[in-house]
């Protein structure tokens, strides 16, 4: 009887523990999970006929250095940047990178948190995209 009790709470345990690293990875219950793409994933995505926003999160130096056309720049590490989040239409598709992948991750969630249900992340980031040989506007 003992064990039974003991493999019910072990079980118990297990599910409510996946529950939650389920709950984490939707922002809470209120975004979408992220679809993670790699560069020529992302590239179809950005056809001109497709209404998606490119988002980068690099610092302005680094965005003026070369972007994705069409790019729009919110620095991650920007006070404002939850703020100038928070100010997009939720229920449009975007696009999210960096130079490689780590601060994009970090502004994903930000983007989670606020409740948008269109995201997608340039797995490499803008490394992968010139490894790629894509082109970047000057």
């Amino acid at each position: 009887m003992k064990v039974q009790y003991g493999m019910a709470c072990l079980l118990s345990l297990i599910l409510l523990s996946a529950c939650g690293v389920k709950r984490d990875l939707k922002g809470a219950g209120r975004g979408a999970e992220v679809q993670h793409v790699d560069v020529l994933e992302a590239a179809k995505l950005i056809d001109p006929s497709k209404e998606i926003t490119v988002i980068d999160v690099r610092t302005p130096d680094e965005f003026v250095s070369g972007a994705i056309e069409g790019a729009r720049n919110l620095d991650v590490q920007s006070a404002s940047f939850k703020q100038q989040v928070e100010a997009l239409d939720r229920e449009k598709p975007y696009l999210i990178y960096c130079r490689s992948g780590n601060r994009s991750s970090r502004a994903l969630t930000v983007f989670q948190e606020a409740g948008f249900t269109h995201l997608y992340h340039l797995e490499g980031g803008i490394k992968a995209w010139n490894k790629a040989g894509l082109p970047l506007k000057p």
